[in-house]
């Protein structure tokens, strides 16, 4: 496993609280702002949360438990497919 994908696999054992605080420092550390407009990430977030919730009310979309997603997720930084 690379150092990277150490700390990712680290990183998903903390809260979630502490994960954002991960995050933040990460894109604080970029040389370059990733997003200049906060505000429009912001909006468009809630917009995608909000068709997410409806596509899971209406049935269009079953959700997927954690364990099946860090397993996913495991695979491919594994190299797997």
């Amino acid at each position: 496993m690379t150092d990277a994908q150490s700390i990712v696999t680290a990183a998903t054992q903390l809260s979630e609280q502490e994960r954002v605080l991960v995050v933040e420092a990460l894109l604080d550390s970029l040389e370059e702002p990733v997003v200049d407009d906060l505000a429009a990430v912001a909006e468009a977030w809630r917009q995608e949360v909000r068709q997410r919730s409806e596509e899971l009310r209406s049935g269009l979309v079953k959700p997927v438990s954690w364990t099946e997603v860090s397993a996913d997720v495991e695979r491919v930084l594994e190299g797997g497919n």
